[in-house]
């Protein structure tokens, strides 16, 4: 009877317990139900934003996201910036620029009283320690790097009419039995070795060759103001290009000797096969010089003969290049006239060369912590939690008002919105059902305030052309075929995003609104697989398609990169913390309409920074993201066949027609034959769909009214000359 007594009061006091917490539960569930959590006004001189997630470097050149670029808005500065105001480009860290009668020099004369965040002056080292840094090919930064990968041949030798290739029949033939040999070791002191032999000679310069112990001696003269380049084919069909971003070939075909910007390696010079590690360089006056081994070059052991002829080239080339005249005055030079040179020079990404030098910077200790010349230095990052940023008070500039600006990182975007409820965040950007539907009512409105302005950018769903059924443009054209992006926007979205169906922002001159979009249609989404070969053999209710006759479908890739794939069944990737429909629409969208046409599409979710380092590897099959760009941006970087090693252009599109429209509207100034140029580019890309554009994005920011002096301008704010009520010195 006694232990009854016991269990059951036991039993009493466990179920009150349960009671009280169950009681509790439901008052905090109505709490972030009803999305209205008790305000407390804060006080500080603070200003907190909300962030979804931490950037993948917090640095100047490797920077890229969001998060990133924002950060940066504070820490740094650029020598010419966007005046929001005057909706033109002013100077910041210079006093004025000068642009040559030909188009092809821009001079920026430096500010003298511009200091880094330790004290430091800025100078023209600086900007030239940056260059080099952003165009070193080891170095994470191809967002930044497109900018500058425009080049053309000026001369080569032998003589030959100057095009955007050199081919076979450019190269010089030179049998190897015929050279002089070097009684001993070159000095490689930048000079030619008085032994060797001229085996080519023109107006431009001279090119000679010898041989030394299985090496070979090249020599050739450098042209003032131009890189000098000497290619030596590894076989006789060998072609390389010159082109804005082009690479020079595969690692295997070439070995290059570059001594000016366009692969800076640690001399100055580039080795294109990464193999002859042994090979020696030297760059003088008026010649560069280099012996190269010639088995590891042509892969043949000791016992293998030596070829009788190699296939040599000398080229002059002209490509961008940065020179410093003085201390306070920085030359960009450029190739060919682009519409975007002027901020491509003025808006390169700066860091100090005496807090980088003399480590690689990739693996630098202070990769991430910034130092800059903005109005605000770095305090600390905590990943996952917090970047915070101190004004600088010895800033040479106008001082801003707001004493320190916190990073709040929250994943999960109802959370954040909590948080900013309570007043423990000033600024959030909102999810559209949030911004319609909870920040609403006059209690709202006492505390808080909307803005909303269209921002040039976009989503979309990018898709890896390696692939085997993402290669063929009709696959793609029957994944926009089903995706429902009218309607979605319409009922998930509030009517609020716009539909678009290219790169162009949608309010600008470039952009065809003659174009449809892909209407939703899974049946022309059938027709279309079905033109393209994609149909279910074995009737397992997954389409399939033998790529190498052998009349069987292999549920394994037949290579190892995953390219190769018999199964037309993908993954998309996504890089967003929420599974909300309203934010994660898109890849939804294909994995629920995948299967009613035969295809298998899942759903893989990463972090960011993940995210990224598989798009840049091209070990993904779909991803979904978006952009955020300039009113007048350059669409290069995203979809030149060039651009998908080293830029942006991560699903791997390569269509001579894009690239040739691409480089055509580079090239012209004149702003309505390029607007004309980009018009023909929307339709050239629409009808290859190497995205599915899905919707120009609308910013919708939420602002606690403690936020003062807030001006809102066409596409952006100036943050910097926000004001804080606050009782911090006040």
């Amino acid at each position: 009877m006694f232990i009854w007594k016991v269990l059951t009061m036991r039993v009493l006091r466990t179920a009150l317990v349960l009671a009280l917490l169950g009681l509790l539960f439901v008052w905090l569930a109505s709490k972030v139900g009803t999305g209205e959590p008790t305000y407390h006004h804060r006080t500080d001189n603070t200003l907190r934003r909300h962030v979804g997630d931490d950037p993948p470097y917090l640095n100047a050149i490797l920077g890229v996201g969001r998060t990133a670029r924002w950060a940066m808005q504070y820490l740094n500065h650029y020598m010419v910036e966007w005046d929001l105001e005057r909706g033109d480009y002013v100077p910041r860290l210079c006093t004025a620029w000068d642009i040559s009668p030909d188009g092809l020099d821009y001079t920026f004369y430096l500010r003298r009283d511009v200091r880094w965040h330790d004290g430091e002056p800025f100078d023209a080292e600086d900007a030239r320690f940056s260059f080099l840094t952003v165009m070193n090919p080891q170095v994470r930064a191809g967002h930044a790097r497109a900018n500058y990968l425009d080049s053309r041949f000026v001369a080569i030798l032998p003589e030959a009419e100057i095009a955007e290739s050199i081919g076979p029949a450019q190269f010089l033939q030179v049998r190897l039995d015929r050279l002089p040999v070097l009684e001993s070791a070159p000095r490689m002191d930048g000079e030619v070795e008085p032994a060797a032999a001229r085996v080519a000679e023109s107006a431009s310069g001279s090119l000679y060759a010898a041989l030394l112990d299985g090496n070979l001696y090249l020599a050739g003269t450098r042209l003032a103001r131009h890189d000098t380049s000497i290619f030596l084919a590894n076989y006789p069909g060998a072609l390389t290009r010159y082109a804005p971003g082009a690479e020079i070939a595969e690692a295997s075909d070439f070995l290059l000797a570059d001594c000016g910007n366009l692969f800076p390696g640690p001399s100055g010079w580039y080795v294109s096969d990464g193999n002859l590690d042994s090979a020696t360089f030297a760059v003088g006056e008026d010649f560069i010089e280099g012996l190269l081994p010639l088995r590891p070059f042509f892969k043949l052991d000791e016992a293998e003969p030596l070829p009788e002829v190699v296939h040599l080239c000398l080229a002059w080339v002209d490509d961008v290049q940065l020179t410093c005249p003085d201390a306070h005055t920085v030359r960009f030079h450029f190739p060919r006239k682009n519409y975007e040179n002027l901020p491509n020079a003025g808006q390169l990404r700066l860091v100090p060369e005496h807090y980088y030098r003399g480590q690689d910077f990739m693996t630098h200790p202070r990769r991430d912590v910034p130092l800059g010349l903005g109005p605000y230095k770095f305090v600390r990052w905590d990943r996952g939690n917090l970047i915070e940023l101190e004004r600088w008070e010895d800033y040479w500039g106008k001082k801003p008002a707001i004493k320190r600006i916190v990073f709040r990182i929250i994943g999960d975007g109802v959370v954040a919105f909590q948080v900013f409820r309570r007043g423990d965040l000033d600024l959030i950007t909102a999810s559209v059902w949030t911004y319609t539907r909870k920040c609403v009512g006059p209690e709202f409105d006492k505390h808080f305030r909307k803005v909303d302005y269209y921002q040039p950018g976009y989503g979309f769903v990018s898709y890896n052309c390696d692939r085997s059924f993402f290669s063929d443009k009709r696959c793609r054209q029957a994944m926009s075929h089903l995706i429902d992006v009218k309607n979605a926007l319409l009922y998930l979205q509030e009517d609020i995003n716009k539909p678009i169906t290219g790169p162009h922002f949608w309010k600008g001159p470039a952009y065809d609104s003659s174009l449809p979009l892909y209407e939703y249609s899974p049946e022309k989404a059938a027709r279309l697989l079905d033109e393209a070969g994609w149909i279910d053999h074995d009737g397992d209710g997954i389409r399939d398609k033998d790529l190498n006759g052998d009349g069987k479908i292999s549920k394994e890739p037949l290579d190892e990169k995953g390219n190769l794939r018999e199964v037309f069944s993908f993954e998309v990737l996504w890089g967003g913390s929420s599974l909300s429909v309203q934010d994660n629409w898109i890849p939804l969208s294909l994995q629920r309409n995948c299967p009613k046409v035969g295809v298998e599409c899942t759903i893989r979710t990463v972090g960011s920074a993940i995210q990224l380092t598989w798009l840049r590897d091209g070990d993904f099959d779909a991803t979904s993201g978006a952009w955020d760009l300039d009113i007048d941006h350059d669409p290069t970087p995203f979809f030149h066949s060039t651009q998908s090693k080293d830029g942006f252009n991560y699903g791997r599109f390569n269509d001579p027609v894009t690239d040739r429209l691409l480089e055509a509207a580079r090239q012209e100034l004149d702003k309505e034959k390029r607007t004309a140029i980009f018009r023909q580019l929307h339709r050239r890309i629409w009808e290859e769909q190497p995205y599915t554009f899905t919707y120009s994005h609308n910013w919708r920011w939420v602002l606690n009214r403690r936020i003062k002096n807030v001006k809102v301008y066409d596409m952006d704010f100036d943050y910097l000359s926000w004001e804080l009520e606050h009782s911090e010195g006040n």
